[in-house]
């Protein structure tokens, strides 16, 4: 991970080695083993957001925590500037990535998730998408 990182939303890139139930405060998600991203955002101090997503010992609170409590690997951290979490999950959508319903997006009102299958898509694709949306919003 870059020692300083910046911006507004970011992205992770989850391995599940295996199938996984994945039991929230609220509610129990089932999810196939494979490559799964999760889109974010910090109001402010993003890296100390995407540390706490990092490290394995944490009072759970956001639908993530659950979801590697439960055995997903961190593979890939992204941030951008200039575009939030919803406009990750719009191009997630556009490229085919199946949204995980109602996973962390609760209090999203645009997004059917903020967790995404990208089982046989290329993150590469993904993570550049999302930096051109960022750069022509005039970051």
């Amino acid at each position: 991970m870059p020692e300083r990182i910046e911006g507004r939303s970011y992205a992770i890139i989850i391995e599940l080695k295996k199938d996984a139930r994945v039991r929230t405060r609220s509610r129990e998600f089932r999810l196939e083993s494979g490559r799964y991203i999760y889109c974010g955002s910090a109001r402010t101090n993003i890296e100390a957001r995407i540390r706490r997503h990092l490290i394995s010992t944490k009072r759970k609170f956001w639908h993530i925590d659950y979801l590697l409590a439960a055995g997903g690997r961190v593979i890939e951290v992204w941030t951008f500037d200039g575009i939030d979490e919803c406009d990750i999950a719009s191009v997630c959508m556009d490229e085919g990535a199946t949204p995980v319903a109602g996973f962390g997006s609760s209090d999203c009102a645009r997004c059917p998730a903020h967790l995404f299958a990208i089982l046989d898509i290329d993150s590469n694709s993904l993570f550049s998408r999302c930096a051109q949306l960022a750069n022509s919003s005039g970051s």
